[in-house]
C-alpha cells in the first residue's frame, strides 16, 4: 500500500471524528447561547452583560477542546512520519556518510516495501555502485599518480633545460642589446664627429658604380641631395673642373693598382651659384676581390676653399716680402750710390755757381755753365726718383703746378721707351695746382706710362699723356668724389685693352696679367694709394681691343693753400759771421768754403770730425754757426753735433746728408740741429738757410 494511502486512512477518521464533535458542541453551545440571548433580549440593556460572560465562557471551552484535538492530530502524524520517513532517511544519511568517510556501505534491511523503500534500496544499490567505482578510481588514481610522477620528472628536466636554454638565450639577448646600444652610440658618435669635422662623407661601388653621398658633401657645392638626385659618380665628373679630371683619374688609377695606399686629390668643382670651389677628397678601397680587383670605396670629402685662399695670399705675401726685401736691397745700395753721387752733383752744381759769379753773363760760356747747373738738378731730382722706389720718403705737400712735373715725365720716358712707340702729350698750361708731393705726382705719371708702354709695346701703337681741368657735380664721374674742381690727368694706350672681368682686379697688389719680368703688379696699386691720399680717385675704362685710358681725379689746391707757401723770397744775403764746416770729402769742403767766403763769412773746414770736435772744444766762441756731414768715418754728423751741443746748446748747426736713411729731419730737430738739407744743395738756399739761423741768434 502506498504511503499516501496509509496516511489518510490514518488521519482521516481522527479528523472526521473531531470535526463532528467540535461541530455538535459548537451548535448545541450556539443555540444555548442564541436561547439565553433572546430570554434576556426582553429584559433590556440592564442584563446584556450577565449575557457577555456567559457567552465568553462558552466560547473559550469550544476553542480548549479544539487545541487538544489538534494536538492529538499532531502527535498521531509524527508517529506516522517517524515510520514512515524518518527512519528511512536515516538509513539513506548513515549510507552517506559511509560515502563520504570511504568506509564500505553495509546492506541495512528496512523492511519497508513502498516509495520510501523502494528509494532507500535505489539509494543503497547505488552506494555499492559508488563504492565499485571508487575503487576502480583509486586504482587508476594510483596509476595516474604514478603516470604523473614519471611525466613530472620528465618535464622537470625539460624545464631545467628550457630554463637554461631561456637564460642562455635572454643572456645573448642582452649582450645583443648592449651591441646594438654601442652601435647606436658609436653611429651617434660618428655622425657627430663626421658633422663636427664639417665633410661630406661618400661611399663608391666600384663593380655597380652606385654612390651613397651624405647631405654635407651636396651643401660643400651649394645643392642639395634632392636637387643632385640620382646622384651617381658622374655626378661628381659633371660638376668636377675639367682641368682636375685627369689628374684626378691618374692618382685614383695608382690606388687601385695598390702605388698608393690612399686615393686623395685636390680639385675644383663648380658650386651652385657658379663659381669653383676647392675640395679635397681623400679614400680608400676597403673591399677587393679575391684577385685584387677593388669592389668598395669608402672617402670623405672637405672644402679648402678658404686653405687655397689663405695659401695663395700667403704666397702672395712671400711675393710681396720677396719684392720688399729686393727693394730694401735696392734701397741699402741706391743709398751709398745716391750718396756718393749726390756728393759729385754737388761739386757740379757748387763749381757751376761759383763759375755762374765769374762769367758775365753776356758770355756764351755762362749759358753753358746754366745748362751744367740745370742738368745736375735735374740728375738730382732723378736721383729722389730712384729714392722713392727703395723706400717711403717724408712727403710734403705743397701748392705745386703738374705741368713742369709732367713735362720732365715726358722727357724721361722718352729716353727709356722705344723710338717705334709715339709718345703724345697735351698738358694744359691753365690748369690750376694741386695740393701734393711733387715726387708723388712723378711717381704716378711714370707707374701709367709705364703701365701704357707694356700694353703697346708689342704692337707699335700710341701713348698719350694730357692734363685738364675739370668741374664734377652729382651728375658727372666719379660720383663719390665731393663737387669741386679737380685736376685730371689722363693717360691712354691703343694696345689690346682690358678684360671687363679684370676691371675690378688690376688694383689689386701684386695682380698682373703681364709675362714674368716685365711687371710686379704693384704699379697701378701704389697709384691708386697715393691718390686717394690726396683725396681723389683713379677710373679706367678700357673695352677689348680698343685700348685703355687711366684718369687721375686731383682736387686743385684752393686760394688758402695756393697762398699758403708764397712768402716772399729773399734776395741771396751774407755775412761776416765765423762758420765751422766739417764733411769728409775734400773736394765738397773746398768748394763749399770757396761759396761761403765769397758771401763773406770766415769758414775754417775740417775733413776729420774728431780733429773738428777737437778745433772747436778748445774756442767754442770762436764760431757762430757749424755746417756738417751726415756721412763720415770715424764719427757720424749726429754724433758730432751732440757733442758739439753738449759744449755750447745754443750754437745753430746744419746737418747735410746725401740720403736721409742715416737719419731723419725729427730725429735730427730732437738732437738739438737747428736744419737739416738734403744734397746736392744749390748755394742760394744754403745762404738763406745760413742767414735766418744766424738772425734768429741775434734776436
Amino acid at each position: 500500500m502506498k504511503l499516501q494511502t496509509k496516511i489518510l486512512l490514518i488521519t482521516l477518521p481522527a479528523i472526521f471524528i473531531g470535526i463532528s464533535a467540535l461541530a455538535g458542541w459548537s451548535i448545541h453551545i450556539q443555540r444555548s447561547a442564541l436561547q439565553d440571548a433572546a430570554n434576556h433580549y426582553l429584559d433590556g440593556v440592564v442584563n446584556a452583560p450577565q449575557m457577555t460572560v456567559a457567552a465568553r465562557k462558552i466560547i473559550y471551552g469550544a476553542v480548549a477542546v479544539a487545541f487538544m484535538v489538534a494536538m492529538a492530530i499532531m502527535r498521531a502524524l509524527t508517529l506516522v512520519f517517524r515510520r514512515m520517513v524518518k527512519q528511512p532517511i536515516d538509513h539513506m544519511r548513515a549510507i552517506a556518510d559511509a560515502l563520504i568517510a570511504q568506509h564500505a556501505v553495509a546492506p541495512v534491511q528496512t523492511g519497508a516495501t513502498d516509495e520510501i523503500g523502494q528509494l532507500v534500496h535505489k539509494f543503497e544499490t547505488m552506494a555499492h555502485k559508488i563504492e565499485r567505482s571508487r575503487v576502480k578510481l583509486r586504482k587508476w588514481d594510483d596509476k595516474l599518480k604514478t603516470a604523473v610522477a614519471l611525466r613530472t620528472a620528465d618535464l622537470d628536466a625539460a624545464n631545467r633545460k628550457l630554463v637554461a636554454a631561456t637564460e642562455a638565450k635572454t643572456q645573448a639577448l642582452i649582450a645583443l642589446e648592449s651591441k646594438e646600444q654601442a652601435f647606436r652610440e658609436n653611429e651617434t658618435r660618428f655622425a657627430g664627429i663626421i658633422e663636427g669635422a664639417d665633410v661630406g662623407v661618400w661611399e663608391w661601388n666600384v663593380a655597380t658604380g652606385e654612390t651613397v653621398f651624405n647631405e654635407r658633401w651636396a651643401q660643400i657645392i651649394g645643392y642639395s641631395l634632392q636637387e643632385l638626385a640620382p646622384v651617381s659618380i658622374e655626378t661628381w665628373v659633371k660638376l668636377a673642373h675639367p682641368d682636375d679630371l685627369e689628374r684626378s683619374s691618374a692618382l685614383l688609377k695608382r690606388h687601385f693598382d695598390g702605388e698608393l695606399d690612399f686615393y686623395e686629390c685636390e680639385a675644383r668643382m663648380r658650386h651652385k651659384n657658379g663659381d669653383w670651389v676647392w675640395v679635397k677628397d681623400r679614400g680608400r678601397v676597403i673591399t677587393r676581390t679575391p684577385d685584387g680587383q677593388p669592389l668598395l670605396m669608402y672617402g670623405i670629402h672637405s672644402d679648402i676653399t678658404r686653405r687655397k685662399q689663405d695659401h695663395a695670399a700667403l704666397l702672395e705675401l712671400e711675393k710681396r716680402l720677396a719684392l720688399a726685401q729686393k727693394m730694401e736691397a735696392i734701397g741699402s745700395l741706391a743709398s751709398g750710390i745716391v750718396h756718393d753721387f749726390n756728393n759729385i752733383l754737388w761739386h757740379i752744381m757748387g763749381l757751376s755757381e761759383l763759375l755762374l759769379e765769374d762769367i758775365p753773363q753776356n758770355d756764351v760760356a755762362h749759358g753753358y755753365v746754366q745748362k751744367i747747373l740745370d742738368a745736375a738738378g735735374r740728375a738730382a731730382d732723378l736721383v729722389n726718383q730712384i729714392l722713392a722706389f727703395s723706400r717711403r720718403p717724408e712727403t710734403a705737400n705743397l701748392p705745386i703746378r703738374l705741368q713742369p712735373i709732367l713735362k720732365e715725365v715726358i722727357k724721361l720716358c722718352r729716353s727709356t721707351i722705344p723710338a717705334h712707340i709715339d709718345l703724345a702729350d697735351d698738358i694744359s698750361q691753365t690748369c690750376g695746382p694741386v695740393l701734393a708731393d711733387p715726387i708723388h705726382i712723378h711717381q704716378i705719371a711714370v707707374n701709367l706710362v709705364t703701365n701704357a708702354y707694356h700694353a703697346v709695346d708689342a704692337c707699335a701703337g700710341k701713348i698719350r699723356l694730357s692734363l685738364q681741368e675739370t668741374i664734377l657735380n652729382g651728375h658727372s664721374l666719379p660720383k663719390h668724389l665731393p663737387d669741386g674742381d679737380y685736376a685730371v690727368l689722363t693717360v691712354s694706350d691703343s694696345g689690346d685693352g682690358i678684360d671687363a672681368d679684370l676691371l675690378d682686379a688690376i688694383f689689386d697688389p701684386c695682380f698682373t696679367t703681364k709675362p714674368p719680368g716685365k711687371g710686379t703688379g704693384l704699379g697701378l696699386a701704389t697709384v691708386r694709394r697715393i691718390v686717394r691720399g690726396y683725396h681723389g680717385d683713379v677710373l679706367v675704362h678700357s673695352q677689348k681691343g680698343q685700348g685703355a685710358t687711366f684718369s687721375v681725379f686731383l682736387p686743385l689746391a684752393n686760394e688758402d693753400e695756393k697762398n699758403a707757401d708764397d712768402r716772399p723770397r729773399q734776395s741771396v744775403v751774407g755775412g761776416d759771421e765765423r762758420i765751422l764746416l766739417v764733411d769728409d770729402e775734400h773736394m765738397t769742403a773746398h768748394v763749399q768754403t770757396e761759396l761761403l767766403q765769397r758771401l763773406g763769412y770766415t769758414v775754417v773746414s775740417h775733413t776729420s770730425a774728431p780733429a773738428a770736435l777737437a778745433r772747436f772744444k778748445q774756442a767754442p766762441d770762436d764760431f757762430d754757426l757749424v755746417i756738417t756731414d751726415m756721412t763720415m768715418p770715424g764719427m757720424t754728423g749726429a754724433d758730432l753735433a751732440t757733442e758739439i751741443l753738449a759744449v755750447r746748446p745754443t750754437i745753430p748747426i746744419i746737418l747735410c746728408t746725401g740720403c736721409s736713411e742715416k737719419i731723419e729731419a725729427r730725429r735730427a730737430e730732437s738732437i738739438g740741429i737747428k736744419a737739416f738739407k738734403l744734397k746736392p744743395i744749390k748755394a742760394a738756399d744754403m745762404a738763406q738757410t745760413i742767414r735766418e739761423l744766424l738772425d734768429e741768434v741775434v734776436t
